[in-house]
């Protein structure tokens, strides 16, 4: 008797929990693709700052004066983030900085989103004292607002040393 009342119930919500098994493998296969891309640190001792970056990307050679560091995706070399900082000579004018950020850290920036025709780019521009600090994310458009959560949860990471350690 049992067995016939399963059979009739599984006969008429068939399409039902046929619905509901899909839905429930498309959520889970969602969840599964949509896990958080593992980062690592870099760390600039002579101006005395720090940012992530997705820690399968590639670094980019440094330049000699040792200001800063770029990294880019190996599926997409057109994709880099890089930071790098500045002395600000006392006679150099200074551009006013339109203060829309703050950092985890607590620091004001100015942040910018640029859609060029080609390449997009964030930028995150800091100032403490006499260094301004630049870092950057950038993407072709066609990327760019796939990569835009990641570029913005990395430039609101961005920390400076409240001391800088001496230059190399």
């Amino acid at each position: 008797m049992a067995f016939l009342i399963l059979s009739v119930i599984k006969l008429r919500y068939r399409p039902a929990l046929i619905a509901i098994g899909w839905f429930l493998a498309l959520l889970l296969t969602s969840c599964a693709a949509v896990q958080p891309e593992r980062l690592s640190q870099y760390r600039n001792t002579r101006y005395g700052f720090e940012f992530a970056y997705p820690s399968r990307w590639q670094p980019i050679p440094p330049p000699d004066n040792f200001d800063g560091q770029a990294f880019q995706d190996p599926d997409s070399p057109e994709t880099e983030i890089r930071g790098w900082a500045r002395q600000i000579l006392p006679k150099q004018p200074k551009d006013p900085l339109k203060l829309n950020f703050t950092t985890d850290q607590g620091l004001q920036g100015e942040l910018q989103t640029e859609i060029g025709r080609e390449i997009s780019t964030l930028t995150l521009t800091l100032r403490q004292g006499a260094i301004q600090y630049i870092w950057q994310a950038r993407s072709p458009n066609d990327r760019f607002a796939e990569q835009y959560r990641l570029f913005y949860n990395i430039a609101r990471q961005y920390r400076v040393f409240l001391e800088v350690e001496n230059s190399p």
